[in-house]
């Protein structure tokens, strides 16, 4: 008797005692917070856009050029630069541009490849 007394005790005190969990409070953020995080998120994306960008330009442009013999009559003019304006990115995207690069709507060089005629004509990126 005393056994089950026990037992049951004991199943009482769990099942009491489950109901009690923890409870996940979600952390209090002020839309102001969320807005500047979006910012900084879209941020980071432009600047590794940009980064493999001018990766590839400057690893595609001198095999491109230095073998312009075999593509025949099939060659266009490289004058290894990018460039840009605030227009190519939509509202929210602007804002995020702005601060990290100034851009704004003049035409503004993105990129600039080394070795390239841009190059050699001095200008330079942000021109």
């Amino acid at each position: 008797m005393l056994y089950i007394r026990y037992i049951l005790s004991m199943m009482i005190i769990l099942v009491a005692t489950g109901c009690a969990a923890p409870q996940t409070v979600r952390p209090s953020v002020s839309q102001k917070a969320i807005a500047h995080e979006a910012i900084e998120q879209q941020k980071l994306l432009y600047k590794r856009s940009k980064n493999d960008s001018a990766r590839v330009a400057h690893i595609s442009f001198p095999l491109l050029t230095r073998n312009a013999e075999f593509c025949g009559k099939k060659v266009i003019a490289m004058d290894g630069i990018t460039a840009w304006t605030i227009d190519l990115f939509k509202g929210a995207e602007q804002r995020a541009i702005r601060e990290l690069y100034g851009l704004g709507l003049p035409v503004t060089i993105s990129n600039v490849i080394a070795g390239s005629p841009a190059a050699k004509a001095g200008l330079k990126t942000g021109d």
